[in-house]
């Protein structure tokens, strides 16, 4: 794979994780309102939507082959993640 193709996989993987992660931080500001916080944000209602708007902004120059590998790669760690996770959760109910 040539460098510049490795960079871009690179570059959208951490944009994509950018994303996830300001969304996430609303979704539970939302949900968990008293949760004790080590790290805080100043103005996170306003933060978090700007981060991921910018970060998925930068996404969208990115070439159309970056997606599809990008998918691609997303969707492999998906059935990992979840099959690892179904087999070795502490949380699961053992038979």
């Amino acid at each position: 794979m040539p460098i510049r193709d490795a960079a871009s996989l690179v570059s959208i993987g951490t944009l994509l994780a950018f994303v996830i992660v300001s969304i996430g931080v609303l979704v539970l500001r939302v949900r968990e309102p008293n949760l004790p916080r080590v790290f805080r944000t100043p103005a996170v209602f306003v933060v978090a939507p700007l981060g991921a708007f910018s970060a998925a902004y930068l996404m969208k120059s990115l070439p159309l082959v970056t997606w599809e590998r990008l998918l691609i790669w997303f969707v492999i760690g998906m059935v990992v993640y979840f099959g690892y996770g179904m087999r070795n959760s502490k949380l699961a109910v053992k038979n």
